[in-house]
This record gives C-alpha cells, sequence and structure tokens, in this order.
C-alpha cells in the first residue's frame, strides 16, 4: 500500500471513530454519494439512464438506481426540465427543439 492510501485509509478511520464517538450516525457508501450529490447539484448517476433521440427531439430518463431519485434534464440553449421524481422503474421524456440548435446537455439530481 503506498503512502497516500495509508494516509487517506488513517484518515477516513479517524473520522468515523471520531463521528462514533459523537453518537452520530454514519450513511451508507450509495446513500452518502447520492446526498453529496444532491447537495452539489451534481450529475446523475449512471444508473439513471439516459437515451437522447437528438434528431427526434427528446430525451428519455429512466430510473434504474434501486430507489426513489429527483432528477432534472439540463437543454443546452432551451428550457430545462423541472425537478421530476422518478420511483424505481419510471421514466420521463422532456422535448426540445433541435432546429434552435438546442441539445440535451446532462441530467443532474436536484
Amino acid at each position: 500500500m503506498n503512502l497516500r492510501k495509508r494516509i487517506t485509509a488513517i484518515a477516513a478511520t479517524t473520522t468515523l471513530a471520531g463521528l462514533a464517538t459523537l453518537g452520530l450516525t454514519v450513511p451508507a457508501h450509495a446513500d452518502a454519494a447520492h446526498q453529496t450529490m444532491a447537495a452539489a447539484g451534481g450529475t446523475a448517476p449512471a444508473c439513471i439512464h439516459r437515451r437522447d433521440h437528438g434528431f427526434l427531439g427528446y430525451v428519455r430518463i429512466s430510473n434504474w438506481y434501486g430507489k426513489t431519485m429527483r432528477v432534472r434534464v439540463i437543454i443546452d440553449r432551451g428550457p430545462s426540465s423541472p425537478c421530476r421524481t422518478l420511483a424505481n422503474g419510471q421514466a420521463f421524456s422532456w422535448d426540445y427543439d433541435p432546429s434552435l440548435f438546442q441539445s440535451y446537455h446532462k441530467t443532474v439530481v436536484c
């Protein structure tokens, strides 16, 4: 194990031990990642499937995360979608106008 990995492991262990002594619980890895992305408004994880039909002018978003997610479609040079709540297995589509040079940019959590 190189020095960087050892320092990271020690820091993580120390942080977890400190939280435990304060009586705080530590969320599961997936939940922590989701909370971090949601707080930052970051790109949705890969289990939120995107299918861009650019020529037809719409994008289809499907949730295969395993739990309910709130996502938003970002469109370049056009209106982005509102925040949508998708249960596991649900999907929605968002239209845009490619003739106005609009295009799908990304999907973010909200």
